[in-house]
Formats: C-alpha cells, sequence, structure tokens
C-alpha cells in the first residue's frame, strides 16, 4: 500500500516540477545553494563579471545572461548543461558540487515561464538583493550532517537485500547456520535504514529539491527504516527465545528491502533525473 501511494504521489508531477513552488522559487533555491560561492553579492570578485545570481530580477534582466522564456538562448542555463568541462558550471570543484538533472530543469522552467521574480518571502533587500539573516548554528549542523545522507543510505539497501538472500538460502537448503549471518544484517541493516532516513530529512531540509519524487523518497525510506526496525525486533526476541520463525516474519523481512529498493529507485530519481534508466 506504501508503494502504492507513492507511486500515485509521482503519477501527479510533471518531473522537476516545482511541487507548489513557483519557478522562480526553485530557481532562485538553486541558484543559493549552488551558485552563490562564485555568483553571490558578497563575492569580491565574481566569476563572469556579475555577483548577483541571488537577484532574479537583475539577472532576468541581463540579456547576457537570461533570454525570457527562452532557455536554449540564455547563457546561464546553457552553461549549465554544455557538455564542454571548462564550459560547464558550477565548474567540477565547487564546494556544493553540480546540479542534479532535477535543479537544471527548475532552473530551465523558470527561464520558459518568463523569468519572473519569486514572491516576497522574508529578509530585507538593498539594491535587487537579499540579505537574509544568518543561519543558526543547529540550521548548519542539520545540513552538515544531511551530506552524509549518500554515505551511510548504501549500507542498508545492501544489507537488508543480504538478509533476504540468506534468509532464502537458508529456508531452502534446510540450513541454521544462516541464522547469525541474517540476525547480523538485519540489526546492522535497521540501525543503517534509522540513520539514513534522518538524515536524509535534514538534507532535503537544505536541498533545493521538491515535488512528488522527494515525497515518495522521504516516505519510502521512513517506512522501510520502520519495518526493518519491526523485523529485527521480532528476529532478535525469536532468537532470545528460541522461538521458531515463519512465514510472517520472512515476508515482513522482505517487505523491508522492497521498501529500501524502491525508496533508493527514488532517491536515484532525485540525483540522475527520472530517465537514469532510459535504454
Amino acid at each position: 500500500m506504501i508503494v502504492a501511494l507513492a507511486w500515485a504521489a509521482l503519477a501527479g508531477e510533471d518531473p522537476g516540477a516545482p511541487g507548489g513552488a513557483s519557478p522562480a522559487a526553485e530557481a532562485l533555491r538553486v541558484f543559493e545553494t549552488k551558485c552563490i560561492e562564485c555568483h553571490g553579492p558578497e563575492v569580491r570578485k565574481p566569476k563572469g563579471g556579475f555577483g548577483y545570481v541571488t537577484d532574479l530580477v537583475a539577472l532576468a534582466g541581463d540579456p547576457a545572461l537570461v533570454v525570457p522564456g527562452k532557455p536554449d538562448k540564455s547563457e546561464v542555463y546553457l552553461r549549465l548543461v554544455t557538455e564542454d568541462p571548462k564550459e560547464r558550471m558550477p565548474p567540477a570543484k565547487a564546494r556544493e558540487g553540480g546540479l542534479t538533472p532535477g535543479q537544471i530543469e527548475q532552473v530551465r522552467r523558470w527561464i520558459e515561464a518568463g523569468a519572473l521574480p519569486p514572491p516576497p518571502r522574508g529578509g530585507a533587500t538593498t539594491g535587487g538583493h537579499r540579505h537574509d539573516e544568518a543561519p543558526s548554528g543547529a540550521a548548519r549542523l542539520g545540513r552538515w550532517l544531511g551530506r552524509f545522507h549518500p554515505v551511510v543510505v548504501h549500507f542498508p539497501i545492501a544489507l537488508l537485500l543480504c538478509a533476504v538472500l540468506v534468509e532464502l538460502a537458508g529456508a531452502t537448503l534446510k540450513r541454521t547456520g544462516y541464522d547469525s549471518i541474517v540476525t547480523f544484517c538485519l540489526v546492522v541493516g535497521s540501525v543503517g535504514a534509522v540513520a539514513s532516513a534522518g538524515l536524509g530529512w535534514l538534507a532535503a531540509e537544505s536541498e533545493p529539491t521538491s515535488g512528488g519524487t522527494l515525497l515518495a523518497h522521504r516516505w519510502l525510506g521512513i517506512a522501510s527504516a520502520l519495518v526493518a526496525v519491526a523485523a529485527a525486533s521480532w528476529r532478535v526476541a525469536a532468537v532470545r527465545k528460541s522461538a521458531p520463525l515463519g512465514l510472517g516474519f520472512r515476508l515482513l523481512l522482505a517487505s523491508a528491502a522492497l521498501l529500501t529498493a524502491v525508496a533508493g529507485h527514488f532517491g536515484a530519481m532525485l540525483v540522475h533525473g527520472t530517465d537514469h534508466f532510459a535504454w
């Protein structure tokens, strides 16, 4: 049921759509996260001769950078999609890394929609530039911790799938020697799933990504962590009581692995785009 709800959430989303936020607001979040290192208002010598990437009014008003309604003729967009590594922006050495396909799509949508300014939000402006309050220490810590999500997330995927395969092998071969392997993979995998879900939530709060894909990835990740913890708890309790584990446990274990795999697929869609499996 959870998988069906996730697919339903995605079905109503146009890939790369901003999921409720205006194209300008989404593009601004991309620029604020990925581009201010070289083109922000605080940069003394901005690259390309412009340091107003977060001022969408000024950016859209510069015909050398943006042609409203025509992304394919806008230098800002062309620099994001060029195949030339020397021309592509952000550069490979950028601290925040490059843009995902979804983020590039958000910039394209903003230009295609007319390169309009975003709706007003908190923060004063001076000369067209925003001067929001500096993020708190807790916010900065959360953002930093969120960057570990891609590092941690692969372990529960591998361990939970391994637990299913070893459990299946043990049941098929009628061997009990595999039980300790299943227990180890399941317990460590469930802990990793909880950590990954928490770090993923922090990452989502600081990344300029939204919409049905993120929604599906987030809630499938949380569901997989909860189901994995339930399966691990069942397994540990049964081991302590020397109680047999039947079909119910195996279905729960398989559900945890399936949810984790599907959540991982949606995560890949966020990073590589919805067509990353295209032939």
